[in-house]
């Protein structure tokens, strides 16, 4: 019985350290802008876009660490039906310089479908970092995919992503809304992407 009140107050204690780990590293992603959203009206269209920054996707190992790439997601009101995954990888994470994307291997509970890229990657670097002595590179993709399939990734049981570029590809799993250590993945982050989609998609 003692024993069953200490694994009781164990796992209580566990969960809120978790918990704090949790509202910690949203805060600084926050501060970083890992997988923030915002709402954009453009007066000239009359349109909406909601965008999603990129935010961390975890590997497919079983200690789940987390992929040199990210996704960030976009929606504009005059395609409503369609969401721009963007797939991207930037040379603080990576050390590398650019990479291109070919595309995204979406597989939800068994079913796997292949989303070619549009357009060509988007390649951008910041100013010189005078204190890092290095200027930092991001390679930015982007594929569009129906939006019925984007909330299946959201809410699917075993979801698995590969994303596809010049280097090969990334494998990651998607089912997941942190990693171990409490970090935010992309399918939490596009969770609260979809409900400001929905948002400004109701009359």
């Amino acid at each position: 019985m003692l024993f069953g009140k200490i694994k009781i107050v164990l796992t209580f204690g566990l969960i809120t350290l978790l918990s704090g780990c949790a509202s910690v590293v949203d805060s600084m992603d926050v501060v970083t802008g890992i997988g923030q959203i915002s709402v954009e009206k453009e007066v000239l269209n009359d349109s909406t876009t909601v965008r999603m920054t990129p935010a961390w996707l975890a590997d497919g190992t079983e200690e789940y660490g987390l992929n040199a790439y990210k996704l960030g997601a976009r929606w504009n009101s005059e395609s409503p039906g369609t969401i721009i995954l963007e797939p991207s990888y930037d040379s603080q994470v990576g050390g590398g310089s650019y990479t291109s994307f070919d595309g995204i291997t979406i597989k939800v509970n068994g079913d796997s479908q292949r989303f070619d890229k549009l357009g060509r990657t988007q390649l951008s670097s910041s100013d010189y970092n005078t204190i890092s002595n290095t200027i930092y590179t991001e390679s930015t993709g982007y594929v569009p995919v129906p939006i019925q399939l984007v909330e299946r990734m959201v809410e699917g049981e075993d979801v698995r992503l590969r994303v596809h570029s010049l280097d090969g590809y990334e494998d990651s799993i998607f089912s997941m809304d942190r990693a171990l250590g409490g970090q935010g993945l992309a399918r939490k982050y596009l969770r609260d992407f979809l409900n400001a989609v929905d948002r400004q998609s109701s009359p």
